[in-house]
């Protein structure tokens, strides 16, 4: 990262948080290490299982899918340790971009990220995506917001 931020190069991060067997622990150094490269374009979000992947194969033999999983599930399956770290990671993938780009986000969301999912989380997550894409492809405040209002339906 120090060498694309030396020469001014801009680059992006996509993680993804509760893959089987990941702990809140894991999900928050996750945070930290994007904070500390300075990533231009930080994305976080919630692992959803696909039927026939290796991962999701692993995951039925340990427990933490169901076997009988199929795409017919209208939800995410994963099982996990704790019941509210579903929750935490859902939260912690809406506020991620703020939480890698403002120190103030950060420290507020240790405890943010304990409420239960909500639509703020939401829009603050399209908030994100919103000065992401702005920012990545280089497009005008105008156009972004546009875009935005056009999708807020989605909230």
């Amino acid at each position: 990262a120090s060498l694309l931020h030396k020469y001014k190069v801009s680059f992006g991060t996509y993680n993804m948080f509760g893959v089987p067997s990941e702990t809140l622990e894991e999900v928050w150094r996750t945070v930290d290490f994007n904070r500390e490269i300075k990533t231009t374009y930080p994305y976080g979000g919630v692992f959803h299982p696909f039927p026939g992947t290796k991962i999701i194969e692993d995951a039925m033999v340990t427990g933490y899918i169901p076997s009988d999983f199929s795409l017919e599930y209208k939800f995410n399956p994963m099982k996990f340790n704790n019941p509210y770290e579903k929750d935490r990671m859902q939260n912690i993938s809406c506020l991620f971009y703020f939480m890698c780009k403002s120190n103030v986000v950060y420290y507020l969301s240790k405890g943010l990220v304990k409420l239960p999912p909500n639509k703020l989380f939401k829009l603050i997550e399209k908030g994100g995506s919103f000065f992401a894409r702005r920012n990545t492809f280089n497009v005008g405040f105008w156009r972004t917001f546009k875009i935005g209002w056009q999708l807020r339906k989605d909230i």
